[in-house]
């Protein structure tokens, strides 16, 4: 991952072309770029940036979208077990009860480093 004035992009590695490239996940509008090295890649990142901000001036479009995101997790069948466990036991399905627990984690722990 990638950050730069507020956008978040992910980041790829094609093998068979030997390049790395990037797509802003929070921007409204589809943006990649691409690098043959980290530092290449960061540089189109910014670059990429830095001129979508420009343009939004210009067009007077909003910029940061708000941030939505999917999370995947892949677990063994025991922790799966007694996190459904979990859920059951507070009247939840996996998706809310995992939710608030990752919620919690991420406000306790967000003041230690």
């Amino acid at each position: 991952m990638l950050t730069h004035k507020g956008f978040v992009a992910h980041i790829d590695y094609d093998e068979d072309a030997g390049m790395l490239t990037g797509e802003v996940l929070n921007a409204p509008d589809v943006l990649v770029f691409s690098g043959r090295s980290a530092g290449e890649l960061k540089e189109a990142f910014e670059k990429t940036i830095n001129e979508y901000l420009r343009f939004c001036e210009i067009e007077g479009e909003p910029k940061v979208s708000q941030f939505v995101s999917n999370l995947a997790l892949r677990i063994n069948s025991e922790h799966y077990r007694r996190i459904l466990g979990a859920a059951r036991k507070q009247n939840k399905n996996v998706e809310q009860w995992a939710l608030e627990v990752l919620e919690q984690a991420a406000i306790e722990r967000a003041g230690k480093k």
